[in-house]
């Protein structure tokens, strides 16, 4: 952008501008029908837009000046920041690692304090939309030095919607983010939706406490719905019959040959060509051709191998010698081996399996995919393990076929299950107190993670001691009980349970794969 063009103009409206280029530039690319590359320019245009979003927040005080009574550092900022989006808008795939190094270099030279807010990434890189009805676990990582703190909860609006948060810790923020926003997108292509993260903190002094809400746009992708396109190839290996009409050469027979005999009686074999045999289904034919005198002639028996005719000639008188030709017509049949293929198309969706079932004498000959990328694959036996789709052998010649994206994790998921099943642990006993009545009326709080796991202990600590020895005896009880499945947001009214969201590590796995 021409700086010239940047008089007069609030300093705050112009980076929303730069965000806005950034937003559409991503949203241009998904909706094209090519998917090659999509995600690269997904992921540099969010570490621009996470860069301009940081700026705005570090340069708070300034946002309402116009750009040209900023401070030297701030418009040093926007300036590195309008020449990144510009060589973005060019979506020249060379320049997008380049581009990704200088929002991160940006970002890390801004001098934030160690308890205001900063997003460093998001993750993971897209959603995988296996069913729309569901959720993902997407983690924030940063600094989030006051998200633990009670009045100073994070929260997440996607598509109109809060977000349940599941876990906040000083690094890291994990929210569940529905699937149902993607559902009107086009599956075969990325998914890109805007939201805002709201981070909390305080920017007081001396004991005098001044909230303060850092804004985040953020871009939450998503790959297609369709992973890609399947052709399986199944081979049957048979004996094809092939007819044809068969004639044998004309012979002509003579009885002056065998004079003076009476009656002459000739036998001719005929065969069929080489590798071929005479099809006995159908009777062959004698063509006898009179040429003089007496003669009969007929077919003494046909076998798959040779046809065996019999032709009488009277060979006494000049007048009534036998003179004729013949010749018999029949089919021939050859059985060739040959190999037929029967193909089958479909679609291939995010965890969605498929059994592929042979017919009668088939075997599975090969599986041709091609990706969401448009990169082709073709796969010859089970059992392999690259790329996209997954196949195992099932027995029987039956094959089973699925479709996996790679894997991103900024957390290990053991780490992330471990929490989250101490969590647990924690609501079930303070939720066994909540029942039983002993909970203080003026406790109300929001479980969203186990930076609260102190103060629910606490919590429970204290109730407890007012309820004296009872409480022994209940959580002596709700240890026999069985464990809840979800966790409670008294504040959103949410639950992981109600939200389709099973804690379990395959769960999780599948909530963090990307592409």
């Amino acid at each position: 952008m021409n700086g010239v063009n940047n008089v007069g103009l609030n300093f705050g409206s112009l980076l929303d501008g730069l965000f806005r280029r950034v937003d559409d530039t991503i949203h241009e690319a998904v909706r094209e029908t090519r998917n090659a590359g999509v995600d690269l320019e997904i992921e540099a245009g969010r570490e621009i837009g996470i860069a301009i979003e940081n700026t705005k927040n570090f340069y708070r005080d300034e946002l309402n000046h116009t750009i040209e009574k900023v401070s030297n550092a701030a418009k040093n900022a926007f300036d590195h920041l309008d020449s990144m989006v510009e060589r973005f808008q060019k979506k020249n795939l060379d320049e997008l690692d380049d581009l990704k190094r200088l929002a991160k270099q940006l970002m890390n030279s801004l001098p934030f304090s160690s308890k205001q807010p900063q997003l460093f990434k998001v993750n993971p890189r897209n959603l995988i939309i296996d069913d729309i009805t569901k959720t993902s676990l997407v983690i924030f990582s940063g600094n989030f030095y006051y998200s633990s703190t009670e009045g100073y909860t994070p929260s997440l609006v996607f598509a109109d919607k809060k977000c349940y948060l599941v876990d906040s810790k000083t690094d890291t923020l994990t929210f569940q983010v529905p699937h149902r926003p993607f559902e009107n997108q086009n599956k075969e292509n990325y998914s890109y939706i805007t939201g805002e993260l709201n981070v909390p903190w305080n920017n007081g002094y001396w004991g005098w406490p001044i909230k303060v809400e850092s804004k985040y746009q953020v871009g939450i992708g998503a790959l297609p719905q369709v992973a890609g396109s399947c052709t399986v190839e199944y081979v049957a290996h048979e004996m094809e019959r092939h007819i044809q009409g068969k004639s044998s050469p004309n012979i002509f027979y003579d009885g002056n040959k065998w004079y003076p005999e009476h009656w002459h009686t000739e036998q001719l074999v005929i065969y069929p060509d080489t590798d071929w045999h005479i099809d006995v289904s159908q009777p062959p034919h004698l063509v006898a051709e009179h040429v003089h005198g007496d003669h009969n002639e007929s077919i003494l028996s046909y076998s798959p191998d040779q046809i065996v005719i019999r032709v009488n000639l009277y060979c006494k008188s000049g007048s009534d010698i036998g003179k004729v030709n013949v010749r018999v017509e029949f089919n021939q049949y050859q059985d060739v081996p040959v190999e037929k293929k029967r193909l089958e198309n479909f679609e291939v969706n995010w965890k969605d399996s498929r059994l592929l079932e042979p017919h009668g004498n088939e075997t599975i000959s090969k599986v041709i995919f091609e990706d969401y990328k448009g990169i082709h694959q073709e796969y010859g036996a089970p059992d392999l393990d690259r790329g996209i789709l997954k196949i195992e052998a099932q027995g029987n010649g039956k094959w089973l076929v699925w479709a996996e994206a790679p894997k991103e994790l900024s957390l290990q998921l053991s780490e992330l299950s471990t929490q989250l099943s101490e969590q647990i642990q924690t609501v079930h006993r303070l939720k066994h107190l909540l029942t039983l009545g002993n909970m203080s009326k003026d406790s109300h709080m929001t479980l969203h993670g186990l930076s609260m796991q102190s103060k629910v202990e606490a919590l429970l600590k204290d109730d407890a001691a007012k309820v004296q020895g009872n409480t022994g005896k209940r959580l002596e009880e709700s240890e026999k009980m069985e464990e809840p499945q979800a966790v409670v947001s008294e504040e959103t009214g949410t639950s992981l349970e109600n939200s389709n969201t099973t804690i379990t590590l395959e769960n999780l796995e599948a909530a963090y794969s990307s592409s």
